[in-house]
This record gives structure tokens, sequence and C-alpha cells, in this order.
């Protein structure tokens, strides 16, 4: 299984916390993480699209572009895929993953950054991408 280097940026602590559950469950839960984006491609995308991204996103991209964690518990869509398909760019709102296979998605507003939740229909603003991460690391210490 390929897990992406981890890189130096704000998520470190909660990155190397991932890949450690990920090395400890990976025998009983499927996991996937693509090649990361590096600085240059994420400016390619964000100039090519118009748009700019949350920077604890961009932390993300540059550890996986693309992430299917302990099955259902959360996956992270390819952001190429995402901008260039109409039902995950509504409106303002960009949709880049869902969290517990549950129907509670991962988003961030276009014309301001904000990262946030939906969780069939209530909205949850976050700080930070390592507050997903957080919640995410959360869910797989269960499995333990």
């Amino acid at each position: 299984m390929y897990i992406p280097e981890v890189p130096d940026n704000s998520l470190t602590d909660n990155l190397n916390k991932l890949v450690q559950l990920t090395q400890q469950l990976s025998g009983e839960y499927s996991f996937f993480y693509s090649s990361p984006l590096n600085e240059r491609d994420i400016a390619e995308i964000e100039k090519n699209n118009n748009i700019v991204f949350p920077v604890s996103y961009k932390e993300w991209l540059q550890f996986t572009n693309e992430a299917r964690i302990c099955g259902a518990i959360a996956e992270f869509y390819d952001i190429n895929k995402i901008l260039n398909s109409s039902s995950f760019v509504q409106g303002d709102t960009v949709i880049i993953g869902s969290i517990i296979g549950d129907g509670e998605i991962v988003c961030f507003s276009k014309s301001d950054g904000v990262l946030f939740t939906n969780d069939h229909g209530d909205i949850y603003e976050v700080e930070s991408f390592d507050d997903i991460l957080l919640g995410v690391i959360e869910q797989l210490q269960y499995r333990l």
C-alpha cells in the first residue's frame, strides 16, 4: 500500500497520526492515498479555475490529492475531478469529500475560502482542515 510522505506544515502532527493508524489498521480495512500535488501544481489549478483554496486544504493536497480512508470513514476527492464536475461545484460551494459515509460532506466556499461540513443540512464551519483530520483520527482510533 502506498502512503505518501508527510509534508512539513501545520497538518504534520495529525498526518503522522493518520499514517500510523493507517499502518495499524490496513490489515483489516481498506485505505487509498494518491500522489500529492506540489505548490506549483496547486497554484496552477487555482489560477486556471479562478479559485483560491483554503491554506490548510492546500497543505492536505501536498500530502495526497485523493484518499479513501478506512472504507467509508472518510473520502477526499481528486481536486481535478472536483473542478471538472458540476456535481461537486454548486454555486459558491466546492465539495471536497465525505465523512463517515452517511451523507456528511466536507466543503469550502469559493468566495471566502471558509471550510465547513454539511451534515444533512446542518452547516458547521471549521477553522482548518486539521479539524477534519481530528475527527477522522478519532473514528480510526475506535477501530483499534
